[in-house]
């Protein structure tokens, strides 16, 4: 009785580590895409203003 529960126990926390490790891949894949379109949107602004300045020139 106590081994199976004991390999109860192990299987519940086997699947709950899967489960972890799904929705931290995917917080970290959503942190990466805001941060890329951070990342452009800035460097539109600067090459922009970058172009701006040398026509002033």
């Amino acid at each position: 009785m106590k081994n199976w529960v004991f390999l109860l126990g192990m299987i519940t926390l086997s699947i709950s580590i899967i489960i972890f490790g799904v929705l931290l891949s995917q917080a970290i894949e959503r942190a990466g895409s805001g941060l890329d379109s951070s990342l452009s949107y800035f460097a539109e602004l600067l090459r922009g203003t970058l172009l701006t300045i040398s026509e002033r020139n």
